[in-house]
């Protein structure tokens, strides 16, 4: 968990360092989490917890099942993708776990999914925005339709799998 925590502050730092405003990208989530360590209750914050980790997780099988999303990529970043993804493959079990034995309220469960689904799709949307804002392609229709294509071939993929 160190090393996935280091990894994640050195491509922040790089990110800054490539001219991404990374405290505007960050700040509505430590702004969330603070709340929610102030007026959450632990059942209610670890639900949280076992919510986002789902989201990643989902994100992390696509990483590891669509070889094709890095074609042309460099060799370096897929290894760094591909090893990121079965981190946060193991967060959501252990976290899932956890949550089952300390709480297992599945409709506290169920709540903490919205609420998140919510809060992910906002912060990932606004996310994309601003890199591409920067970039200067947040006008470029083709490229929104592509990452919308990717997601969404994946998402009816995947559903009919499982």
């Amino acid at each position: 968990e160190g090393h996935h925590s280091r990894e994640h502050i050195e491509y922040n730092n790089r990110l800054q360092a490539l001219g991404y405003d990374v405290e505007r990208l960050t700040q509505p989530v430590r702004r969330r989490i603070a709340y929610a360590n102030k007026h959450l209750s632990p059942e209610r914050r670890l639900a949280g917890t076992v919510a986002m980790e789902h989201f990643t997780a989902i994100m992390a099988d696509a990483v590891l099942r669509e070889l094709r999303w890095f074609k042309g990529s460099d060799e370096a970043m897929r290894r760094i993708w591909r090893w990121h993804a079965l981190e946060e493959t193991e967060h959501k079990a252990v976290a899932f776990d956890l949550y089952m034995q300390v709480c297992g309220d599945r409709k506290l469960l169920r709540e903490a999914m919205r609420f998140s689904t919510w809060f992910f799709l906002r912060d990932v949307t606004r996310g994309v925005w601003h890199m591409l804002k920067r970039d200067g392609h947040q006008w470029d229709v083709c490229l929104w339709c592509v990452c919308g294509k990717c997601v969404c071939d994946y998402g009816v993929r995947s559903a009919h799998v499982q």
